[in-house]
């Protein structure tokens, strides 16, 4: 039987950026997070299976409707490098 999958959450009360910074840590990826007052606060608790790559891909667009969204950029695999900016609209 394989391992289970990791889990990765967001508590309420915690931001995005919060949330992302401390699975970065966890993962052993850096994080360059170019907008300091780019931020949301997390509503509602979130959880994700998978790998740290697959919870990136699965957080970041429930803000692709928000006045201001993300780009997410950075091969985490071989640089081990996460990039977060302000997507122009």
């Amino acid at each position: 039987m394989p391992p289970p999958l990791p889990s990765w959450t967001a508590a309420v009360g915690s931001t995005l950026h919060q949330t992302v910074a401390e699975w970065c840590k966890r993962a052993g990826i850096q994080l360059i997070w170019s907008q300091e007052d780019l931020d949301y606060p997390i509503e509602a608790p979130l959880k994700f299976q998978g790998t740290f790559s697959q919870a990136i891909d699965q957080i970041f667009p429930l803000y692709d409707g928000a006045k201001r969204s993300f780009l997410v950029d950075g091969n985490t695999s071989s640089q081990g490098i996460l990039y977060v900016s302000e997507r122009k609209k």
